[in-house]
Order: C-alpha cells, then structure tokens, then sequence
C-alpha cells in the first residue's frame, strides 16, 4: 500500500510540476510579451470555444496552427477577424490583398480580410484536450492536485506495510541405506 501511494503522490507532483512549467511558458507569452495565444516554435495552440466549425471542429478541441505553411482555396486559416476576435474558417476565395472565409454553419461567406490578418494554416487538431486547459485554467484544481498529491507521500510515510513473507523450506528427499554401496566400499579396503 505504501509503495502505491508514493507512487501516486509522485507522477501527481510530477503532472503538477509540468503544468507549471507549461503555465510559466504561456503566461510570459501571453502576460508579459502581449500575445494572445500561445505559441511554440511558429505552431499556435488555440482552443475552439464556439460551434462554427462542427464538422471539423469541436467545441474544447484544440487547433494546431502552423504560421509557415502557405495556405490557399479550401484550407482551413486562423484570422482575426473585424471585431479582433480569433476564427477558423475555410477559404473559399483568395488574391493578393484579401481572402474571403466561410464556416461550416455559415450559408453566406464573409466579408473579406485583410492578408495580413491571417494568422496561419491549421495544421493539426487536439480532440478535447481544450476542456482539461480550460479545468487547469482554475486555481482550485491546482491547489487541490497539489495537496492530494502531497496528501498520498505523507500518508506513505506514516503506513506501516510489511510485506508477508512465507519461508519455503526445499523438499527433504528420502533417505535411503546403500546396503550394497556399503559391501562394495568394504571390500575395497
């Protein structure tokens, strides 16, 4: 039992340790360079918050958006739109000043967007990974995961578990007189 809670106290504290070190990433991006997503290596992480995108895109997926790849007619793009907020959207027309989008749910296209508001191709998803960002996103979990955590490496400290151990004694075999072993012995003397 004690080696089970150490155990479990160890990878919590150690998914707390990560989550850290991925909150002190996002949060000198976006707190203290003034982004508004996080980014690692030209791929911006956004998590989809509406259902404009159903097909393709659930609501707490993530998007993996690469800012190199080119993109063109029938890609999906993350913009910002007129209103500065953040959309996925699939191009359906584009030149050298403008492209204009349409989501899935939309019967219409959009008004056309500047090129320089495009953000990237999206190049990847996360399927429902946005919702545990979004459950991390609250102080309490992480207080509560770190004290559950430290909660089990005290308790295995304080348990008493002795393992039972069964003394297997090996199999005696018969013994058995030599009788004709012995007459041989003396008769070689």
């Amino acid at each position: 039992m004690r080696r089970i809670l150490n155990t479990l106290g160890n990878v919590l504290l150690t998914i707390l340790v990560m989550l850290l070190v991925f909150y002190g990433i996002a949060f000198v991006e976006m707190k203290i360079m003034l982004k508004d997503n996080f980014e690692i290596f030209n791929y911006t992480f956004v998590i989809v918050k509406d259902k404009s995108m159903v097909t393709d895109f659930q609501k707490g997926d993530i998007a993996i958006i690469n800012r190199n790849l080119e993109y063109d007619m029938g890609d999906k793009v993350l913009y910002i739109n007129n209103k500065d907020k953040y959309v996925i959207s699939n191009v359906m027309y584009k030149d050298s000043i403008s492209i204009t989008t349409r989501c899935n749910t939309c019967s219409k296209d959009s008004e056309p967007i500047e090129n320089s508001k495009v953000i990237g191709r999206v190049f990847a998803k996360i399927s429902y990974l946005g919702w545990l960002i979004i459950l991390f996103k609250k102080k309490i979990v992480l207080i509560i995961l770190a004290l559950f955590g430290l909660g089990c490496l005290i308790a295995s400290r304080f348990i008493k578990y002795e393992p039972k151990v069964e003394r297997v004694l090996p199999e005696r075999k018969a013994l058995t007189p030599r009788i004709n072993d012995d007459k041989n012995d003396l008769n070689n003397q």
